[in-house]
């Protein structure tokens, strides 16, 4: 907010949109079977003003709950459902029920806590052994093309999923004009404006890398004039309300009638139709909206906040949970680690070797009327769930609160993660001898609740209180 305020936003040494590569890439043939699914990726109903990236916390609770249907087959790619979000025992619970979930599918390069609870499991290769392009952002502001190639072979039984579902595709009769996810980066190359010049497919493989050396950072990109030709194509029409440029034929609107009427704001998925935004006569790229009906300008006022009831400014709210806070209760925090990724590395001996244990960080001026010392068992109790685990006495953390870490407390993942070996693995890992801890720590989901913000939807995993006492 205050680099929109101070007027830097998209120009050098401010808050910069990204920019990655666009590549073109053969989108398979076009008849396709119209997708269906479940709707349970959003939440209940009413519980999320704008769910536009998903809650997949809430998938499990919508399945257990029913109402919304139930999957015949549960699949999951690359994903632990049970130790990733919180109320671990009920995501456990909903896993091993079959009459919720009559099959399970896990496609994992490893065997962890959700892989553990599946019916059947498709062993994918590491990030190390599969072929793929990336589009990642740009720190330079100049796209950057670069692939991902097998280092190795895969080994034992894996196979790439993508190459899976080449091989499903086509004996489904729905050829995709791919075989494998390597012709399919093969195809991107050779398809690709300057990849393609550079030398293709041959030329990545060696190099990895490409950048347009003549490119220059892209900057105010909001402030492009929209072509005059762009506002004449058949569907675009003029919103007086907010100033855009929209196609209405790529909404859900019926009839030019029926979007005029609605208007952009109030006509769904009217974003996917955004031209540009007309600002003292002239038209602009502006900031295209993303997933909701917002107008062009950057704004700090939200009419579809207003319409959701919410504030339309940016406002605080209080936290229900905090408010209700009795006098022996603490606010439960987690964090990250900067030698951890999130719940998928702690199987790599090297950085789970510098990081093993996650104690509960508590100031001294709350566990001292506690009794509790450094190296003191402590419970830790929400609404949820109870834990146990070890305390931190430390000024790292402000008073009332207490604080775990992520990562850490695993039941599976292996030897290095758990101490407990996985089903099939080797003993052929020379390193095992010199591992030489015994602590792998506490999960602090075990007792956080799986509760979405009411705009977003995204998890608020530090809305938790609880009670913290000695073991």
């Amino acid at each position: 907010m205050l680099a929109a305020i101070t007027g830097n936003i998209d120009n050098p040494g401010g808050r910069c949109r990204g920019v990655g590569a666009k590549w073109k890439y053969p989108k398979g043939p076009k008849k396709k079977p119209k997708a269906k699914k479940l709707n349970i990726t959003a939440g209940f109903k009413g519980d999320i003003a704008y769910p536009t990236h998903g809650a997949n916390h809430q998938v499990l609770k919508m399945i257990k709950d029913g109402s919304a249907g139930r999957p015949e087959i549960y699949m999951w790619y690359c994903y632990t459902p049970v130790y990733s979000h919180g109320e671990n025992q009920e995501n456990i619970d909903i896993l091993k029920d079959e009459s919720l979930i009559p099959f399970t599918v896990c496609v994992n390069a490893y065997y962890d806590e959700s892989a553990a609870l599946a019916d059947m499991i498709l062993p994918n290769p590491s990030y190390l052994e599969w072929w793929d392009w990336e589009d990642m952002v740009s720190p330079t502001q100049v796209p950057e093309f670069y692939i991902r190639q097998p280092f190795v072979k895969p080994l034992g039984e894996s196979r790439d999923f993508k190459d899976v579902v080449c091989d499903l595709a086509e004996r489904m009769g729905m050829p995709l004009g791919f075989n494998s996810a390597e012709e399919f980066v093969k195809l991107s190359c050779e398809k690709t404006p300057g990849v393609k010049e550079a030398g293709g497919f041959e030329y990545m493989k060696k190099h990895g890398v490409w950048h347009d050396p003549k490119a220059k950072p892209k900057y105010y990109m909001y402030k492009k004039e929209v072509k005059e030709g762009d506002l004449k194509i058949e569907g675009v029409i003029f919103d007086e309300a907010t100033g855009v440029y929209w196609n209405w034929n790529n909404s859900k609107a019926k009839s030019e009638a029926e979007a005029m009427e609605a208007g952009y704001t109030n006509t769904k998925y009217a974003y996917k139709g955004y031209v540009g935004q007309e600002i003292d006569g002239k038209v602009y790229a502006g900031f295209k909206p993303d997933k909701v009906n917002k107008s062009g300008y950057f704004e700090l006022y939200s009419e579809l906040l207003k319409i959701k009831k919410f504030k339309p400014l940016p406002s605080y709210y209080a936290i229900p949970e905090y408010e209700k806070m009795e006098a022996d209760e603490l606010i439960l925090t987690s964090y990250k680690v900067p030698v951890h990724i999130h719940s998928r590395s702690t199987n790599c001996k090297w950085l789970t070797e510098i990081y093993h244990d996650n104690p509960a960080k508590i100031n001294p001026v709350t566990a001292k009327p506690l009794g509790i010392k450094t190296g003191d068992k402590i419970k830790v109790k929400s609404k949820i769930s109870e834990i146990t685990t070890t305390a931190n006495v430390t000024e790292g953390v402000v008073p009332g609160v207490v604080s775990i870490s992520h990562h850490l407390g695993h039941w599976e993942y292996g030897r290095y993660a758990s101490g407990k070996k996985a089903p099939l693995a080797g003993d052929n890992d020379s390193d095992l001898k010199l591992k030489h801890w015994d602590t792998y720590g506490m999960h602090p989901n075990w007792v956080m609740a799986n509760k979405p913000d009411p705009i977003s939807g995204q998890w608020a995993m530090l809305d938790n209180v609880v009670k913290v006492t000695k073991a």
